[in-house]
């Protein structure tokens, strides 16, 4: 689990890095981890 530290920095550095910045396609399970959660089926996010 994250610590609040943790949480707090990168939360900083994701706001710094994706602010204005728009995702146009995505890999859905590339590889396994603990951070990747899907509403539906991932399979159909290419869909979207």
């Amino acid at each position: 689990m994250l610590e609040i530290p943790e949480a707090t920095v990168l939360a900083r550095q994701i706001k710094d890095t994706l602010a204005g910045k728009r995702i146009v396609g995505i890999i859905t399970a590339h590889s396994p981890h603990k951070f990747a959660w899907f509403s539906g089926q991932p399979e159909e996010y290419q869909r979207c």
